[in-house]
């Protein structure tokens, strides 16, 4: 039997990117209030790096709510930040039910 993954991210603002984007200070404040169910002090790329070590590993079935309009591109976008491989995912048929 094929497993399943099934994933919801949240996201905060990425407030070095918003000041890259519209020319802010690099001294702005990027303080954010963040509450989360997982540890605090793991890092974005581990966390990015985790998830798509569950896919190579496993190669499950993706479930998701929303996951191809949101979810997904944050984590490639993220991911390509971090610079984390994920070969076996790209080569994944991402979106077509089985």
């Amino acid at each position: 039997m094929k497993p399943l993954l099934s994933f919801d991210i949240e996201t905060i603002p990425d407030a070095y990117g918003i000041r890259q984007l519209y020319g802010l200070p690099e001294n702005l404040s990027d303080k954010i209030k963040i509450a989360t169910l997982g540890e605090p002090t793991v890092g974005e790329d581990i966390v990015i790096a985790k998830f798509f070590d569950i896919i190579e590993q496993e190669t499950p079935q993706l479930i998701s709510w929303n996951g191809g309009g949101f979810d997904l591109p944050v984590l490639h976008y993220r991911g390509l930040i971090h610079g984390v491989t994920a070969a076996k995912y790209w080569a994944m048929e991402i979106g077509r039910a089985s």
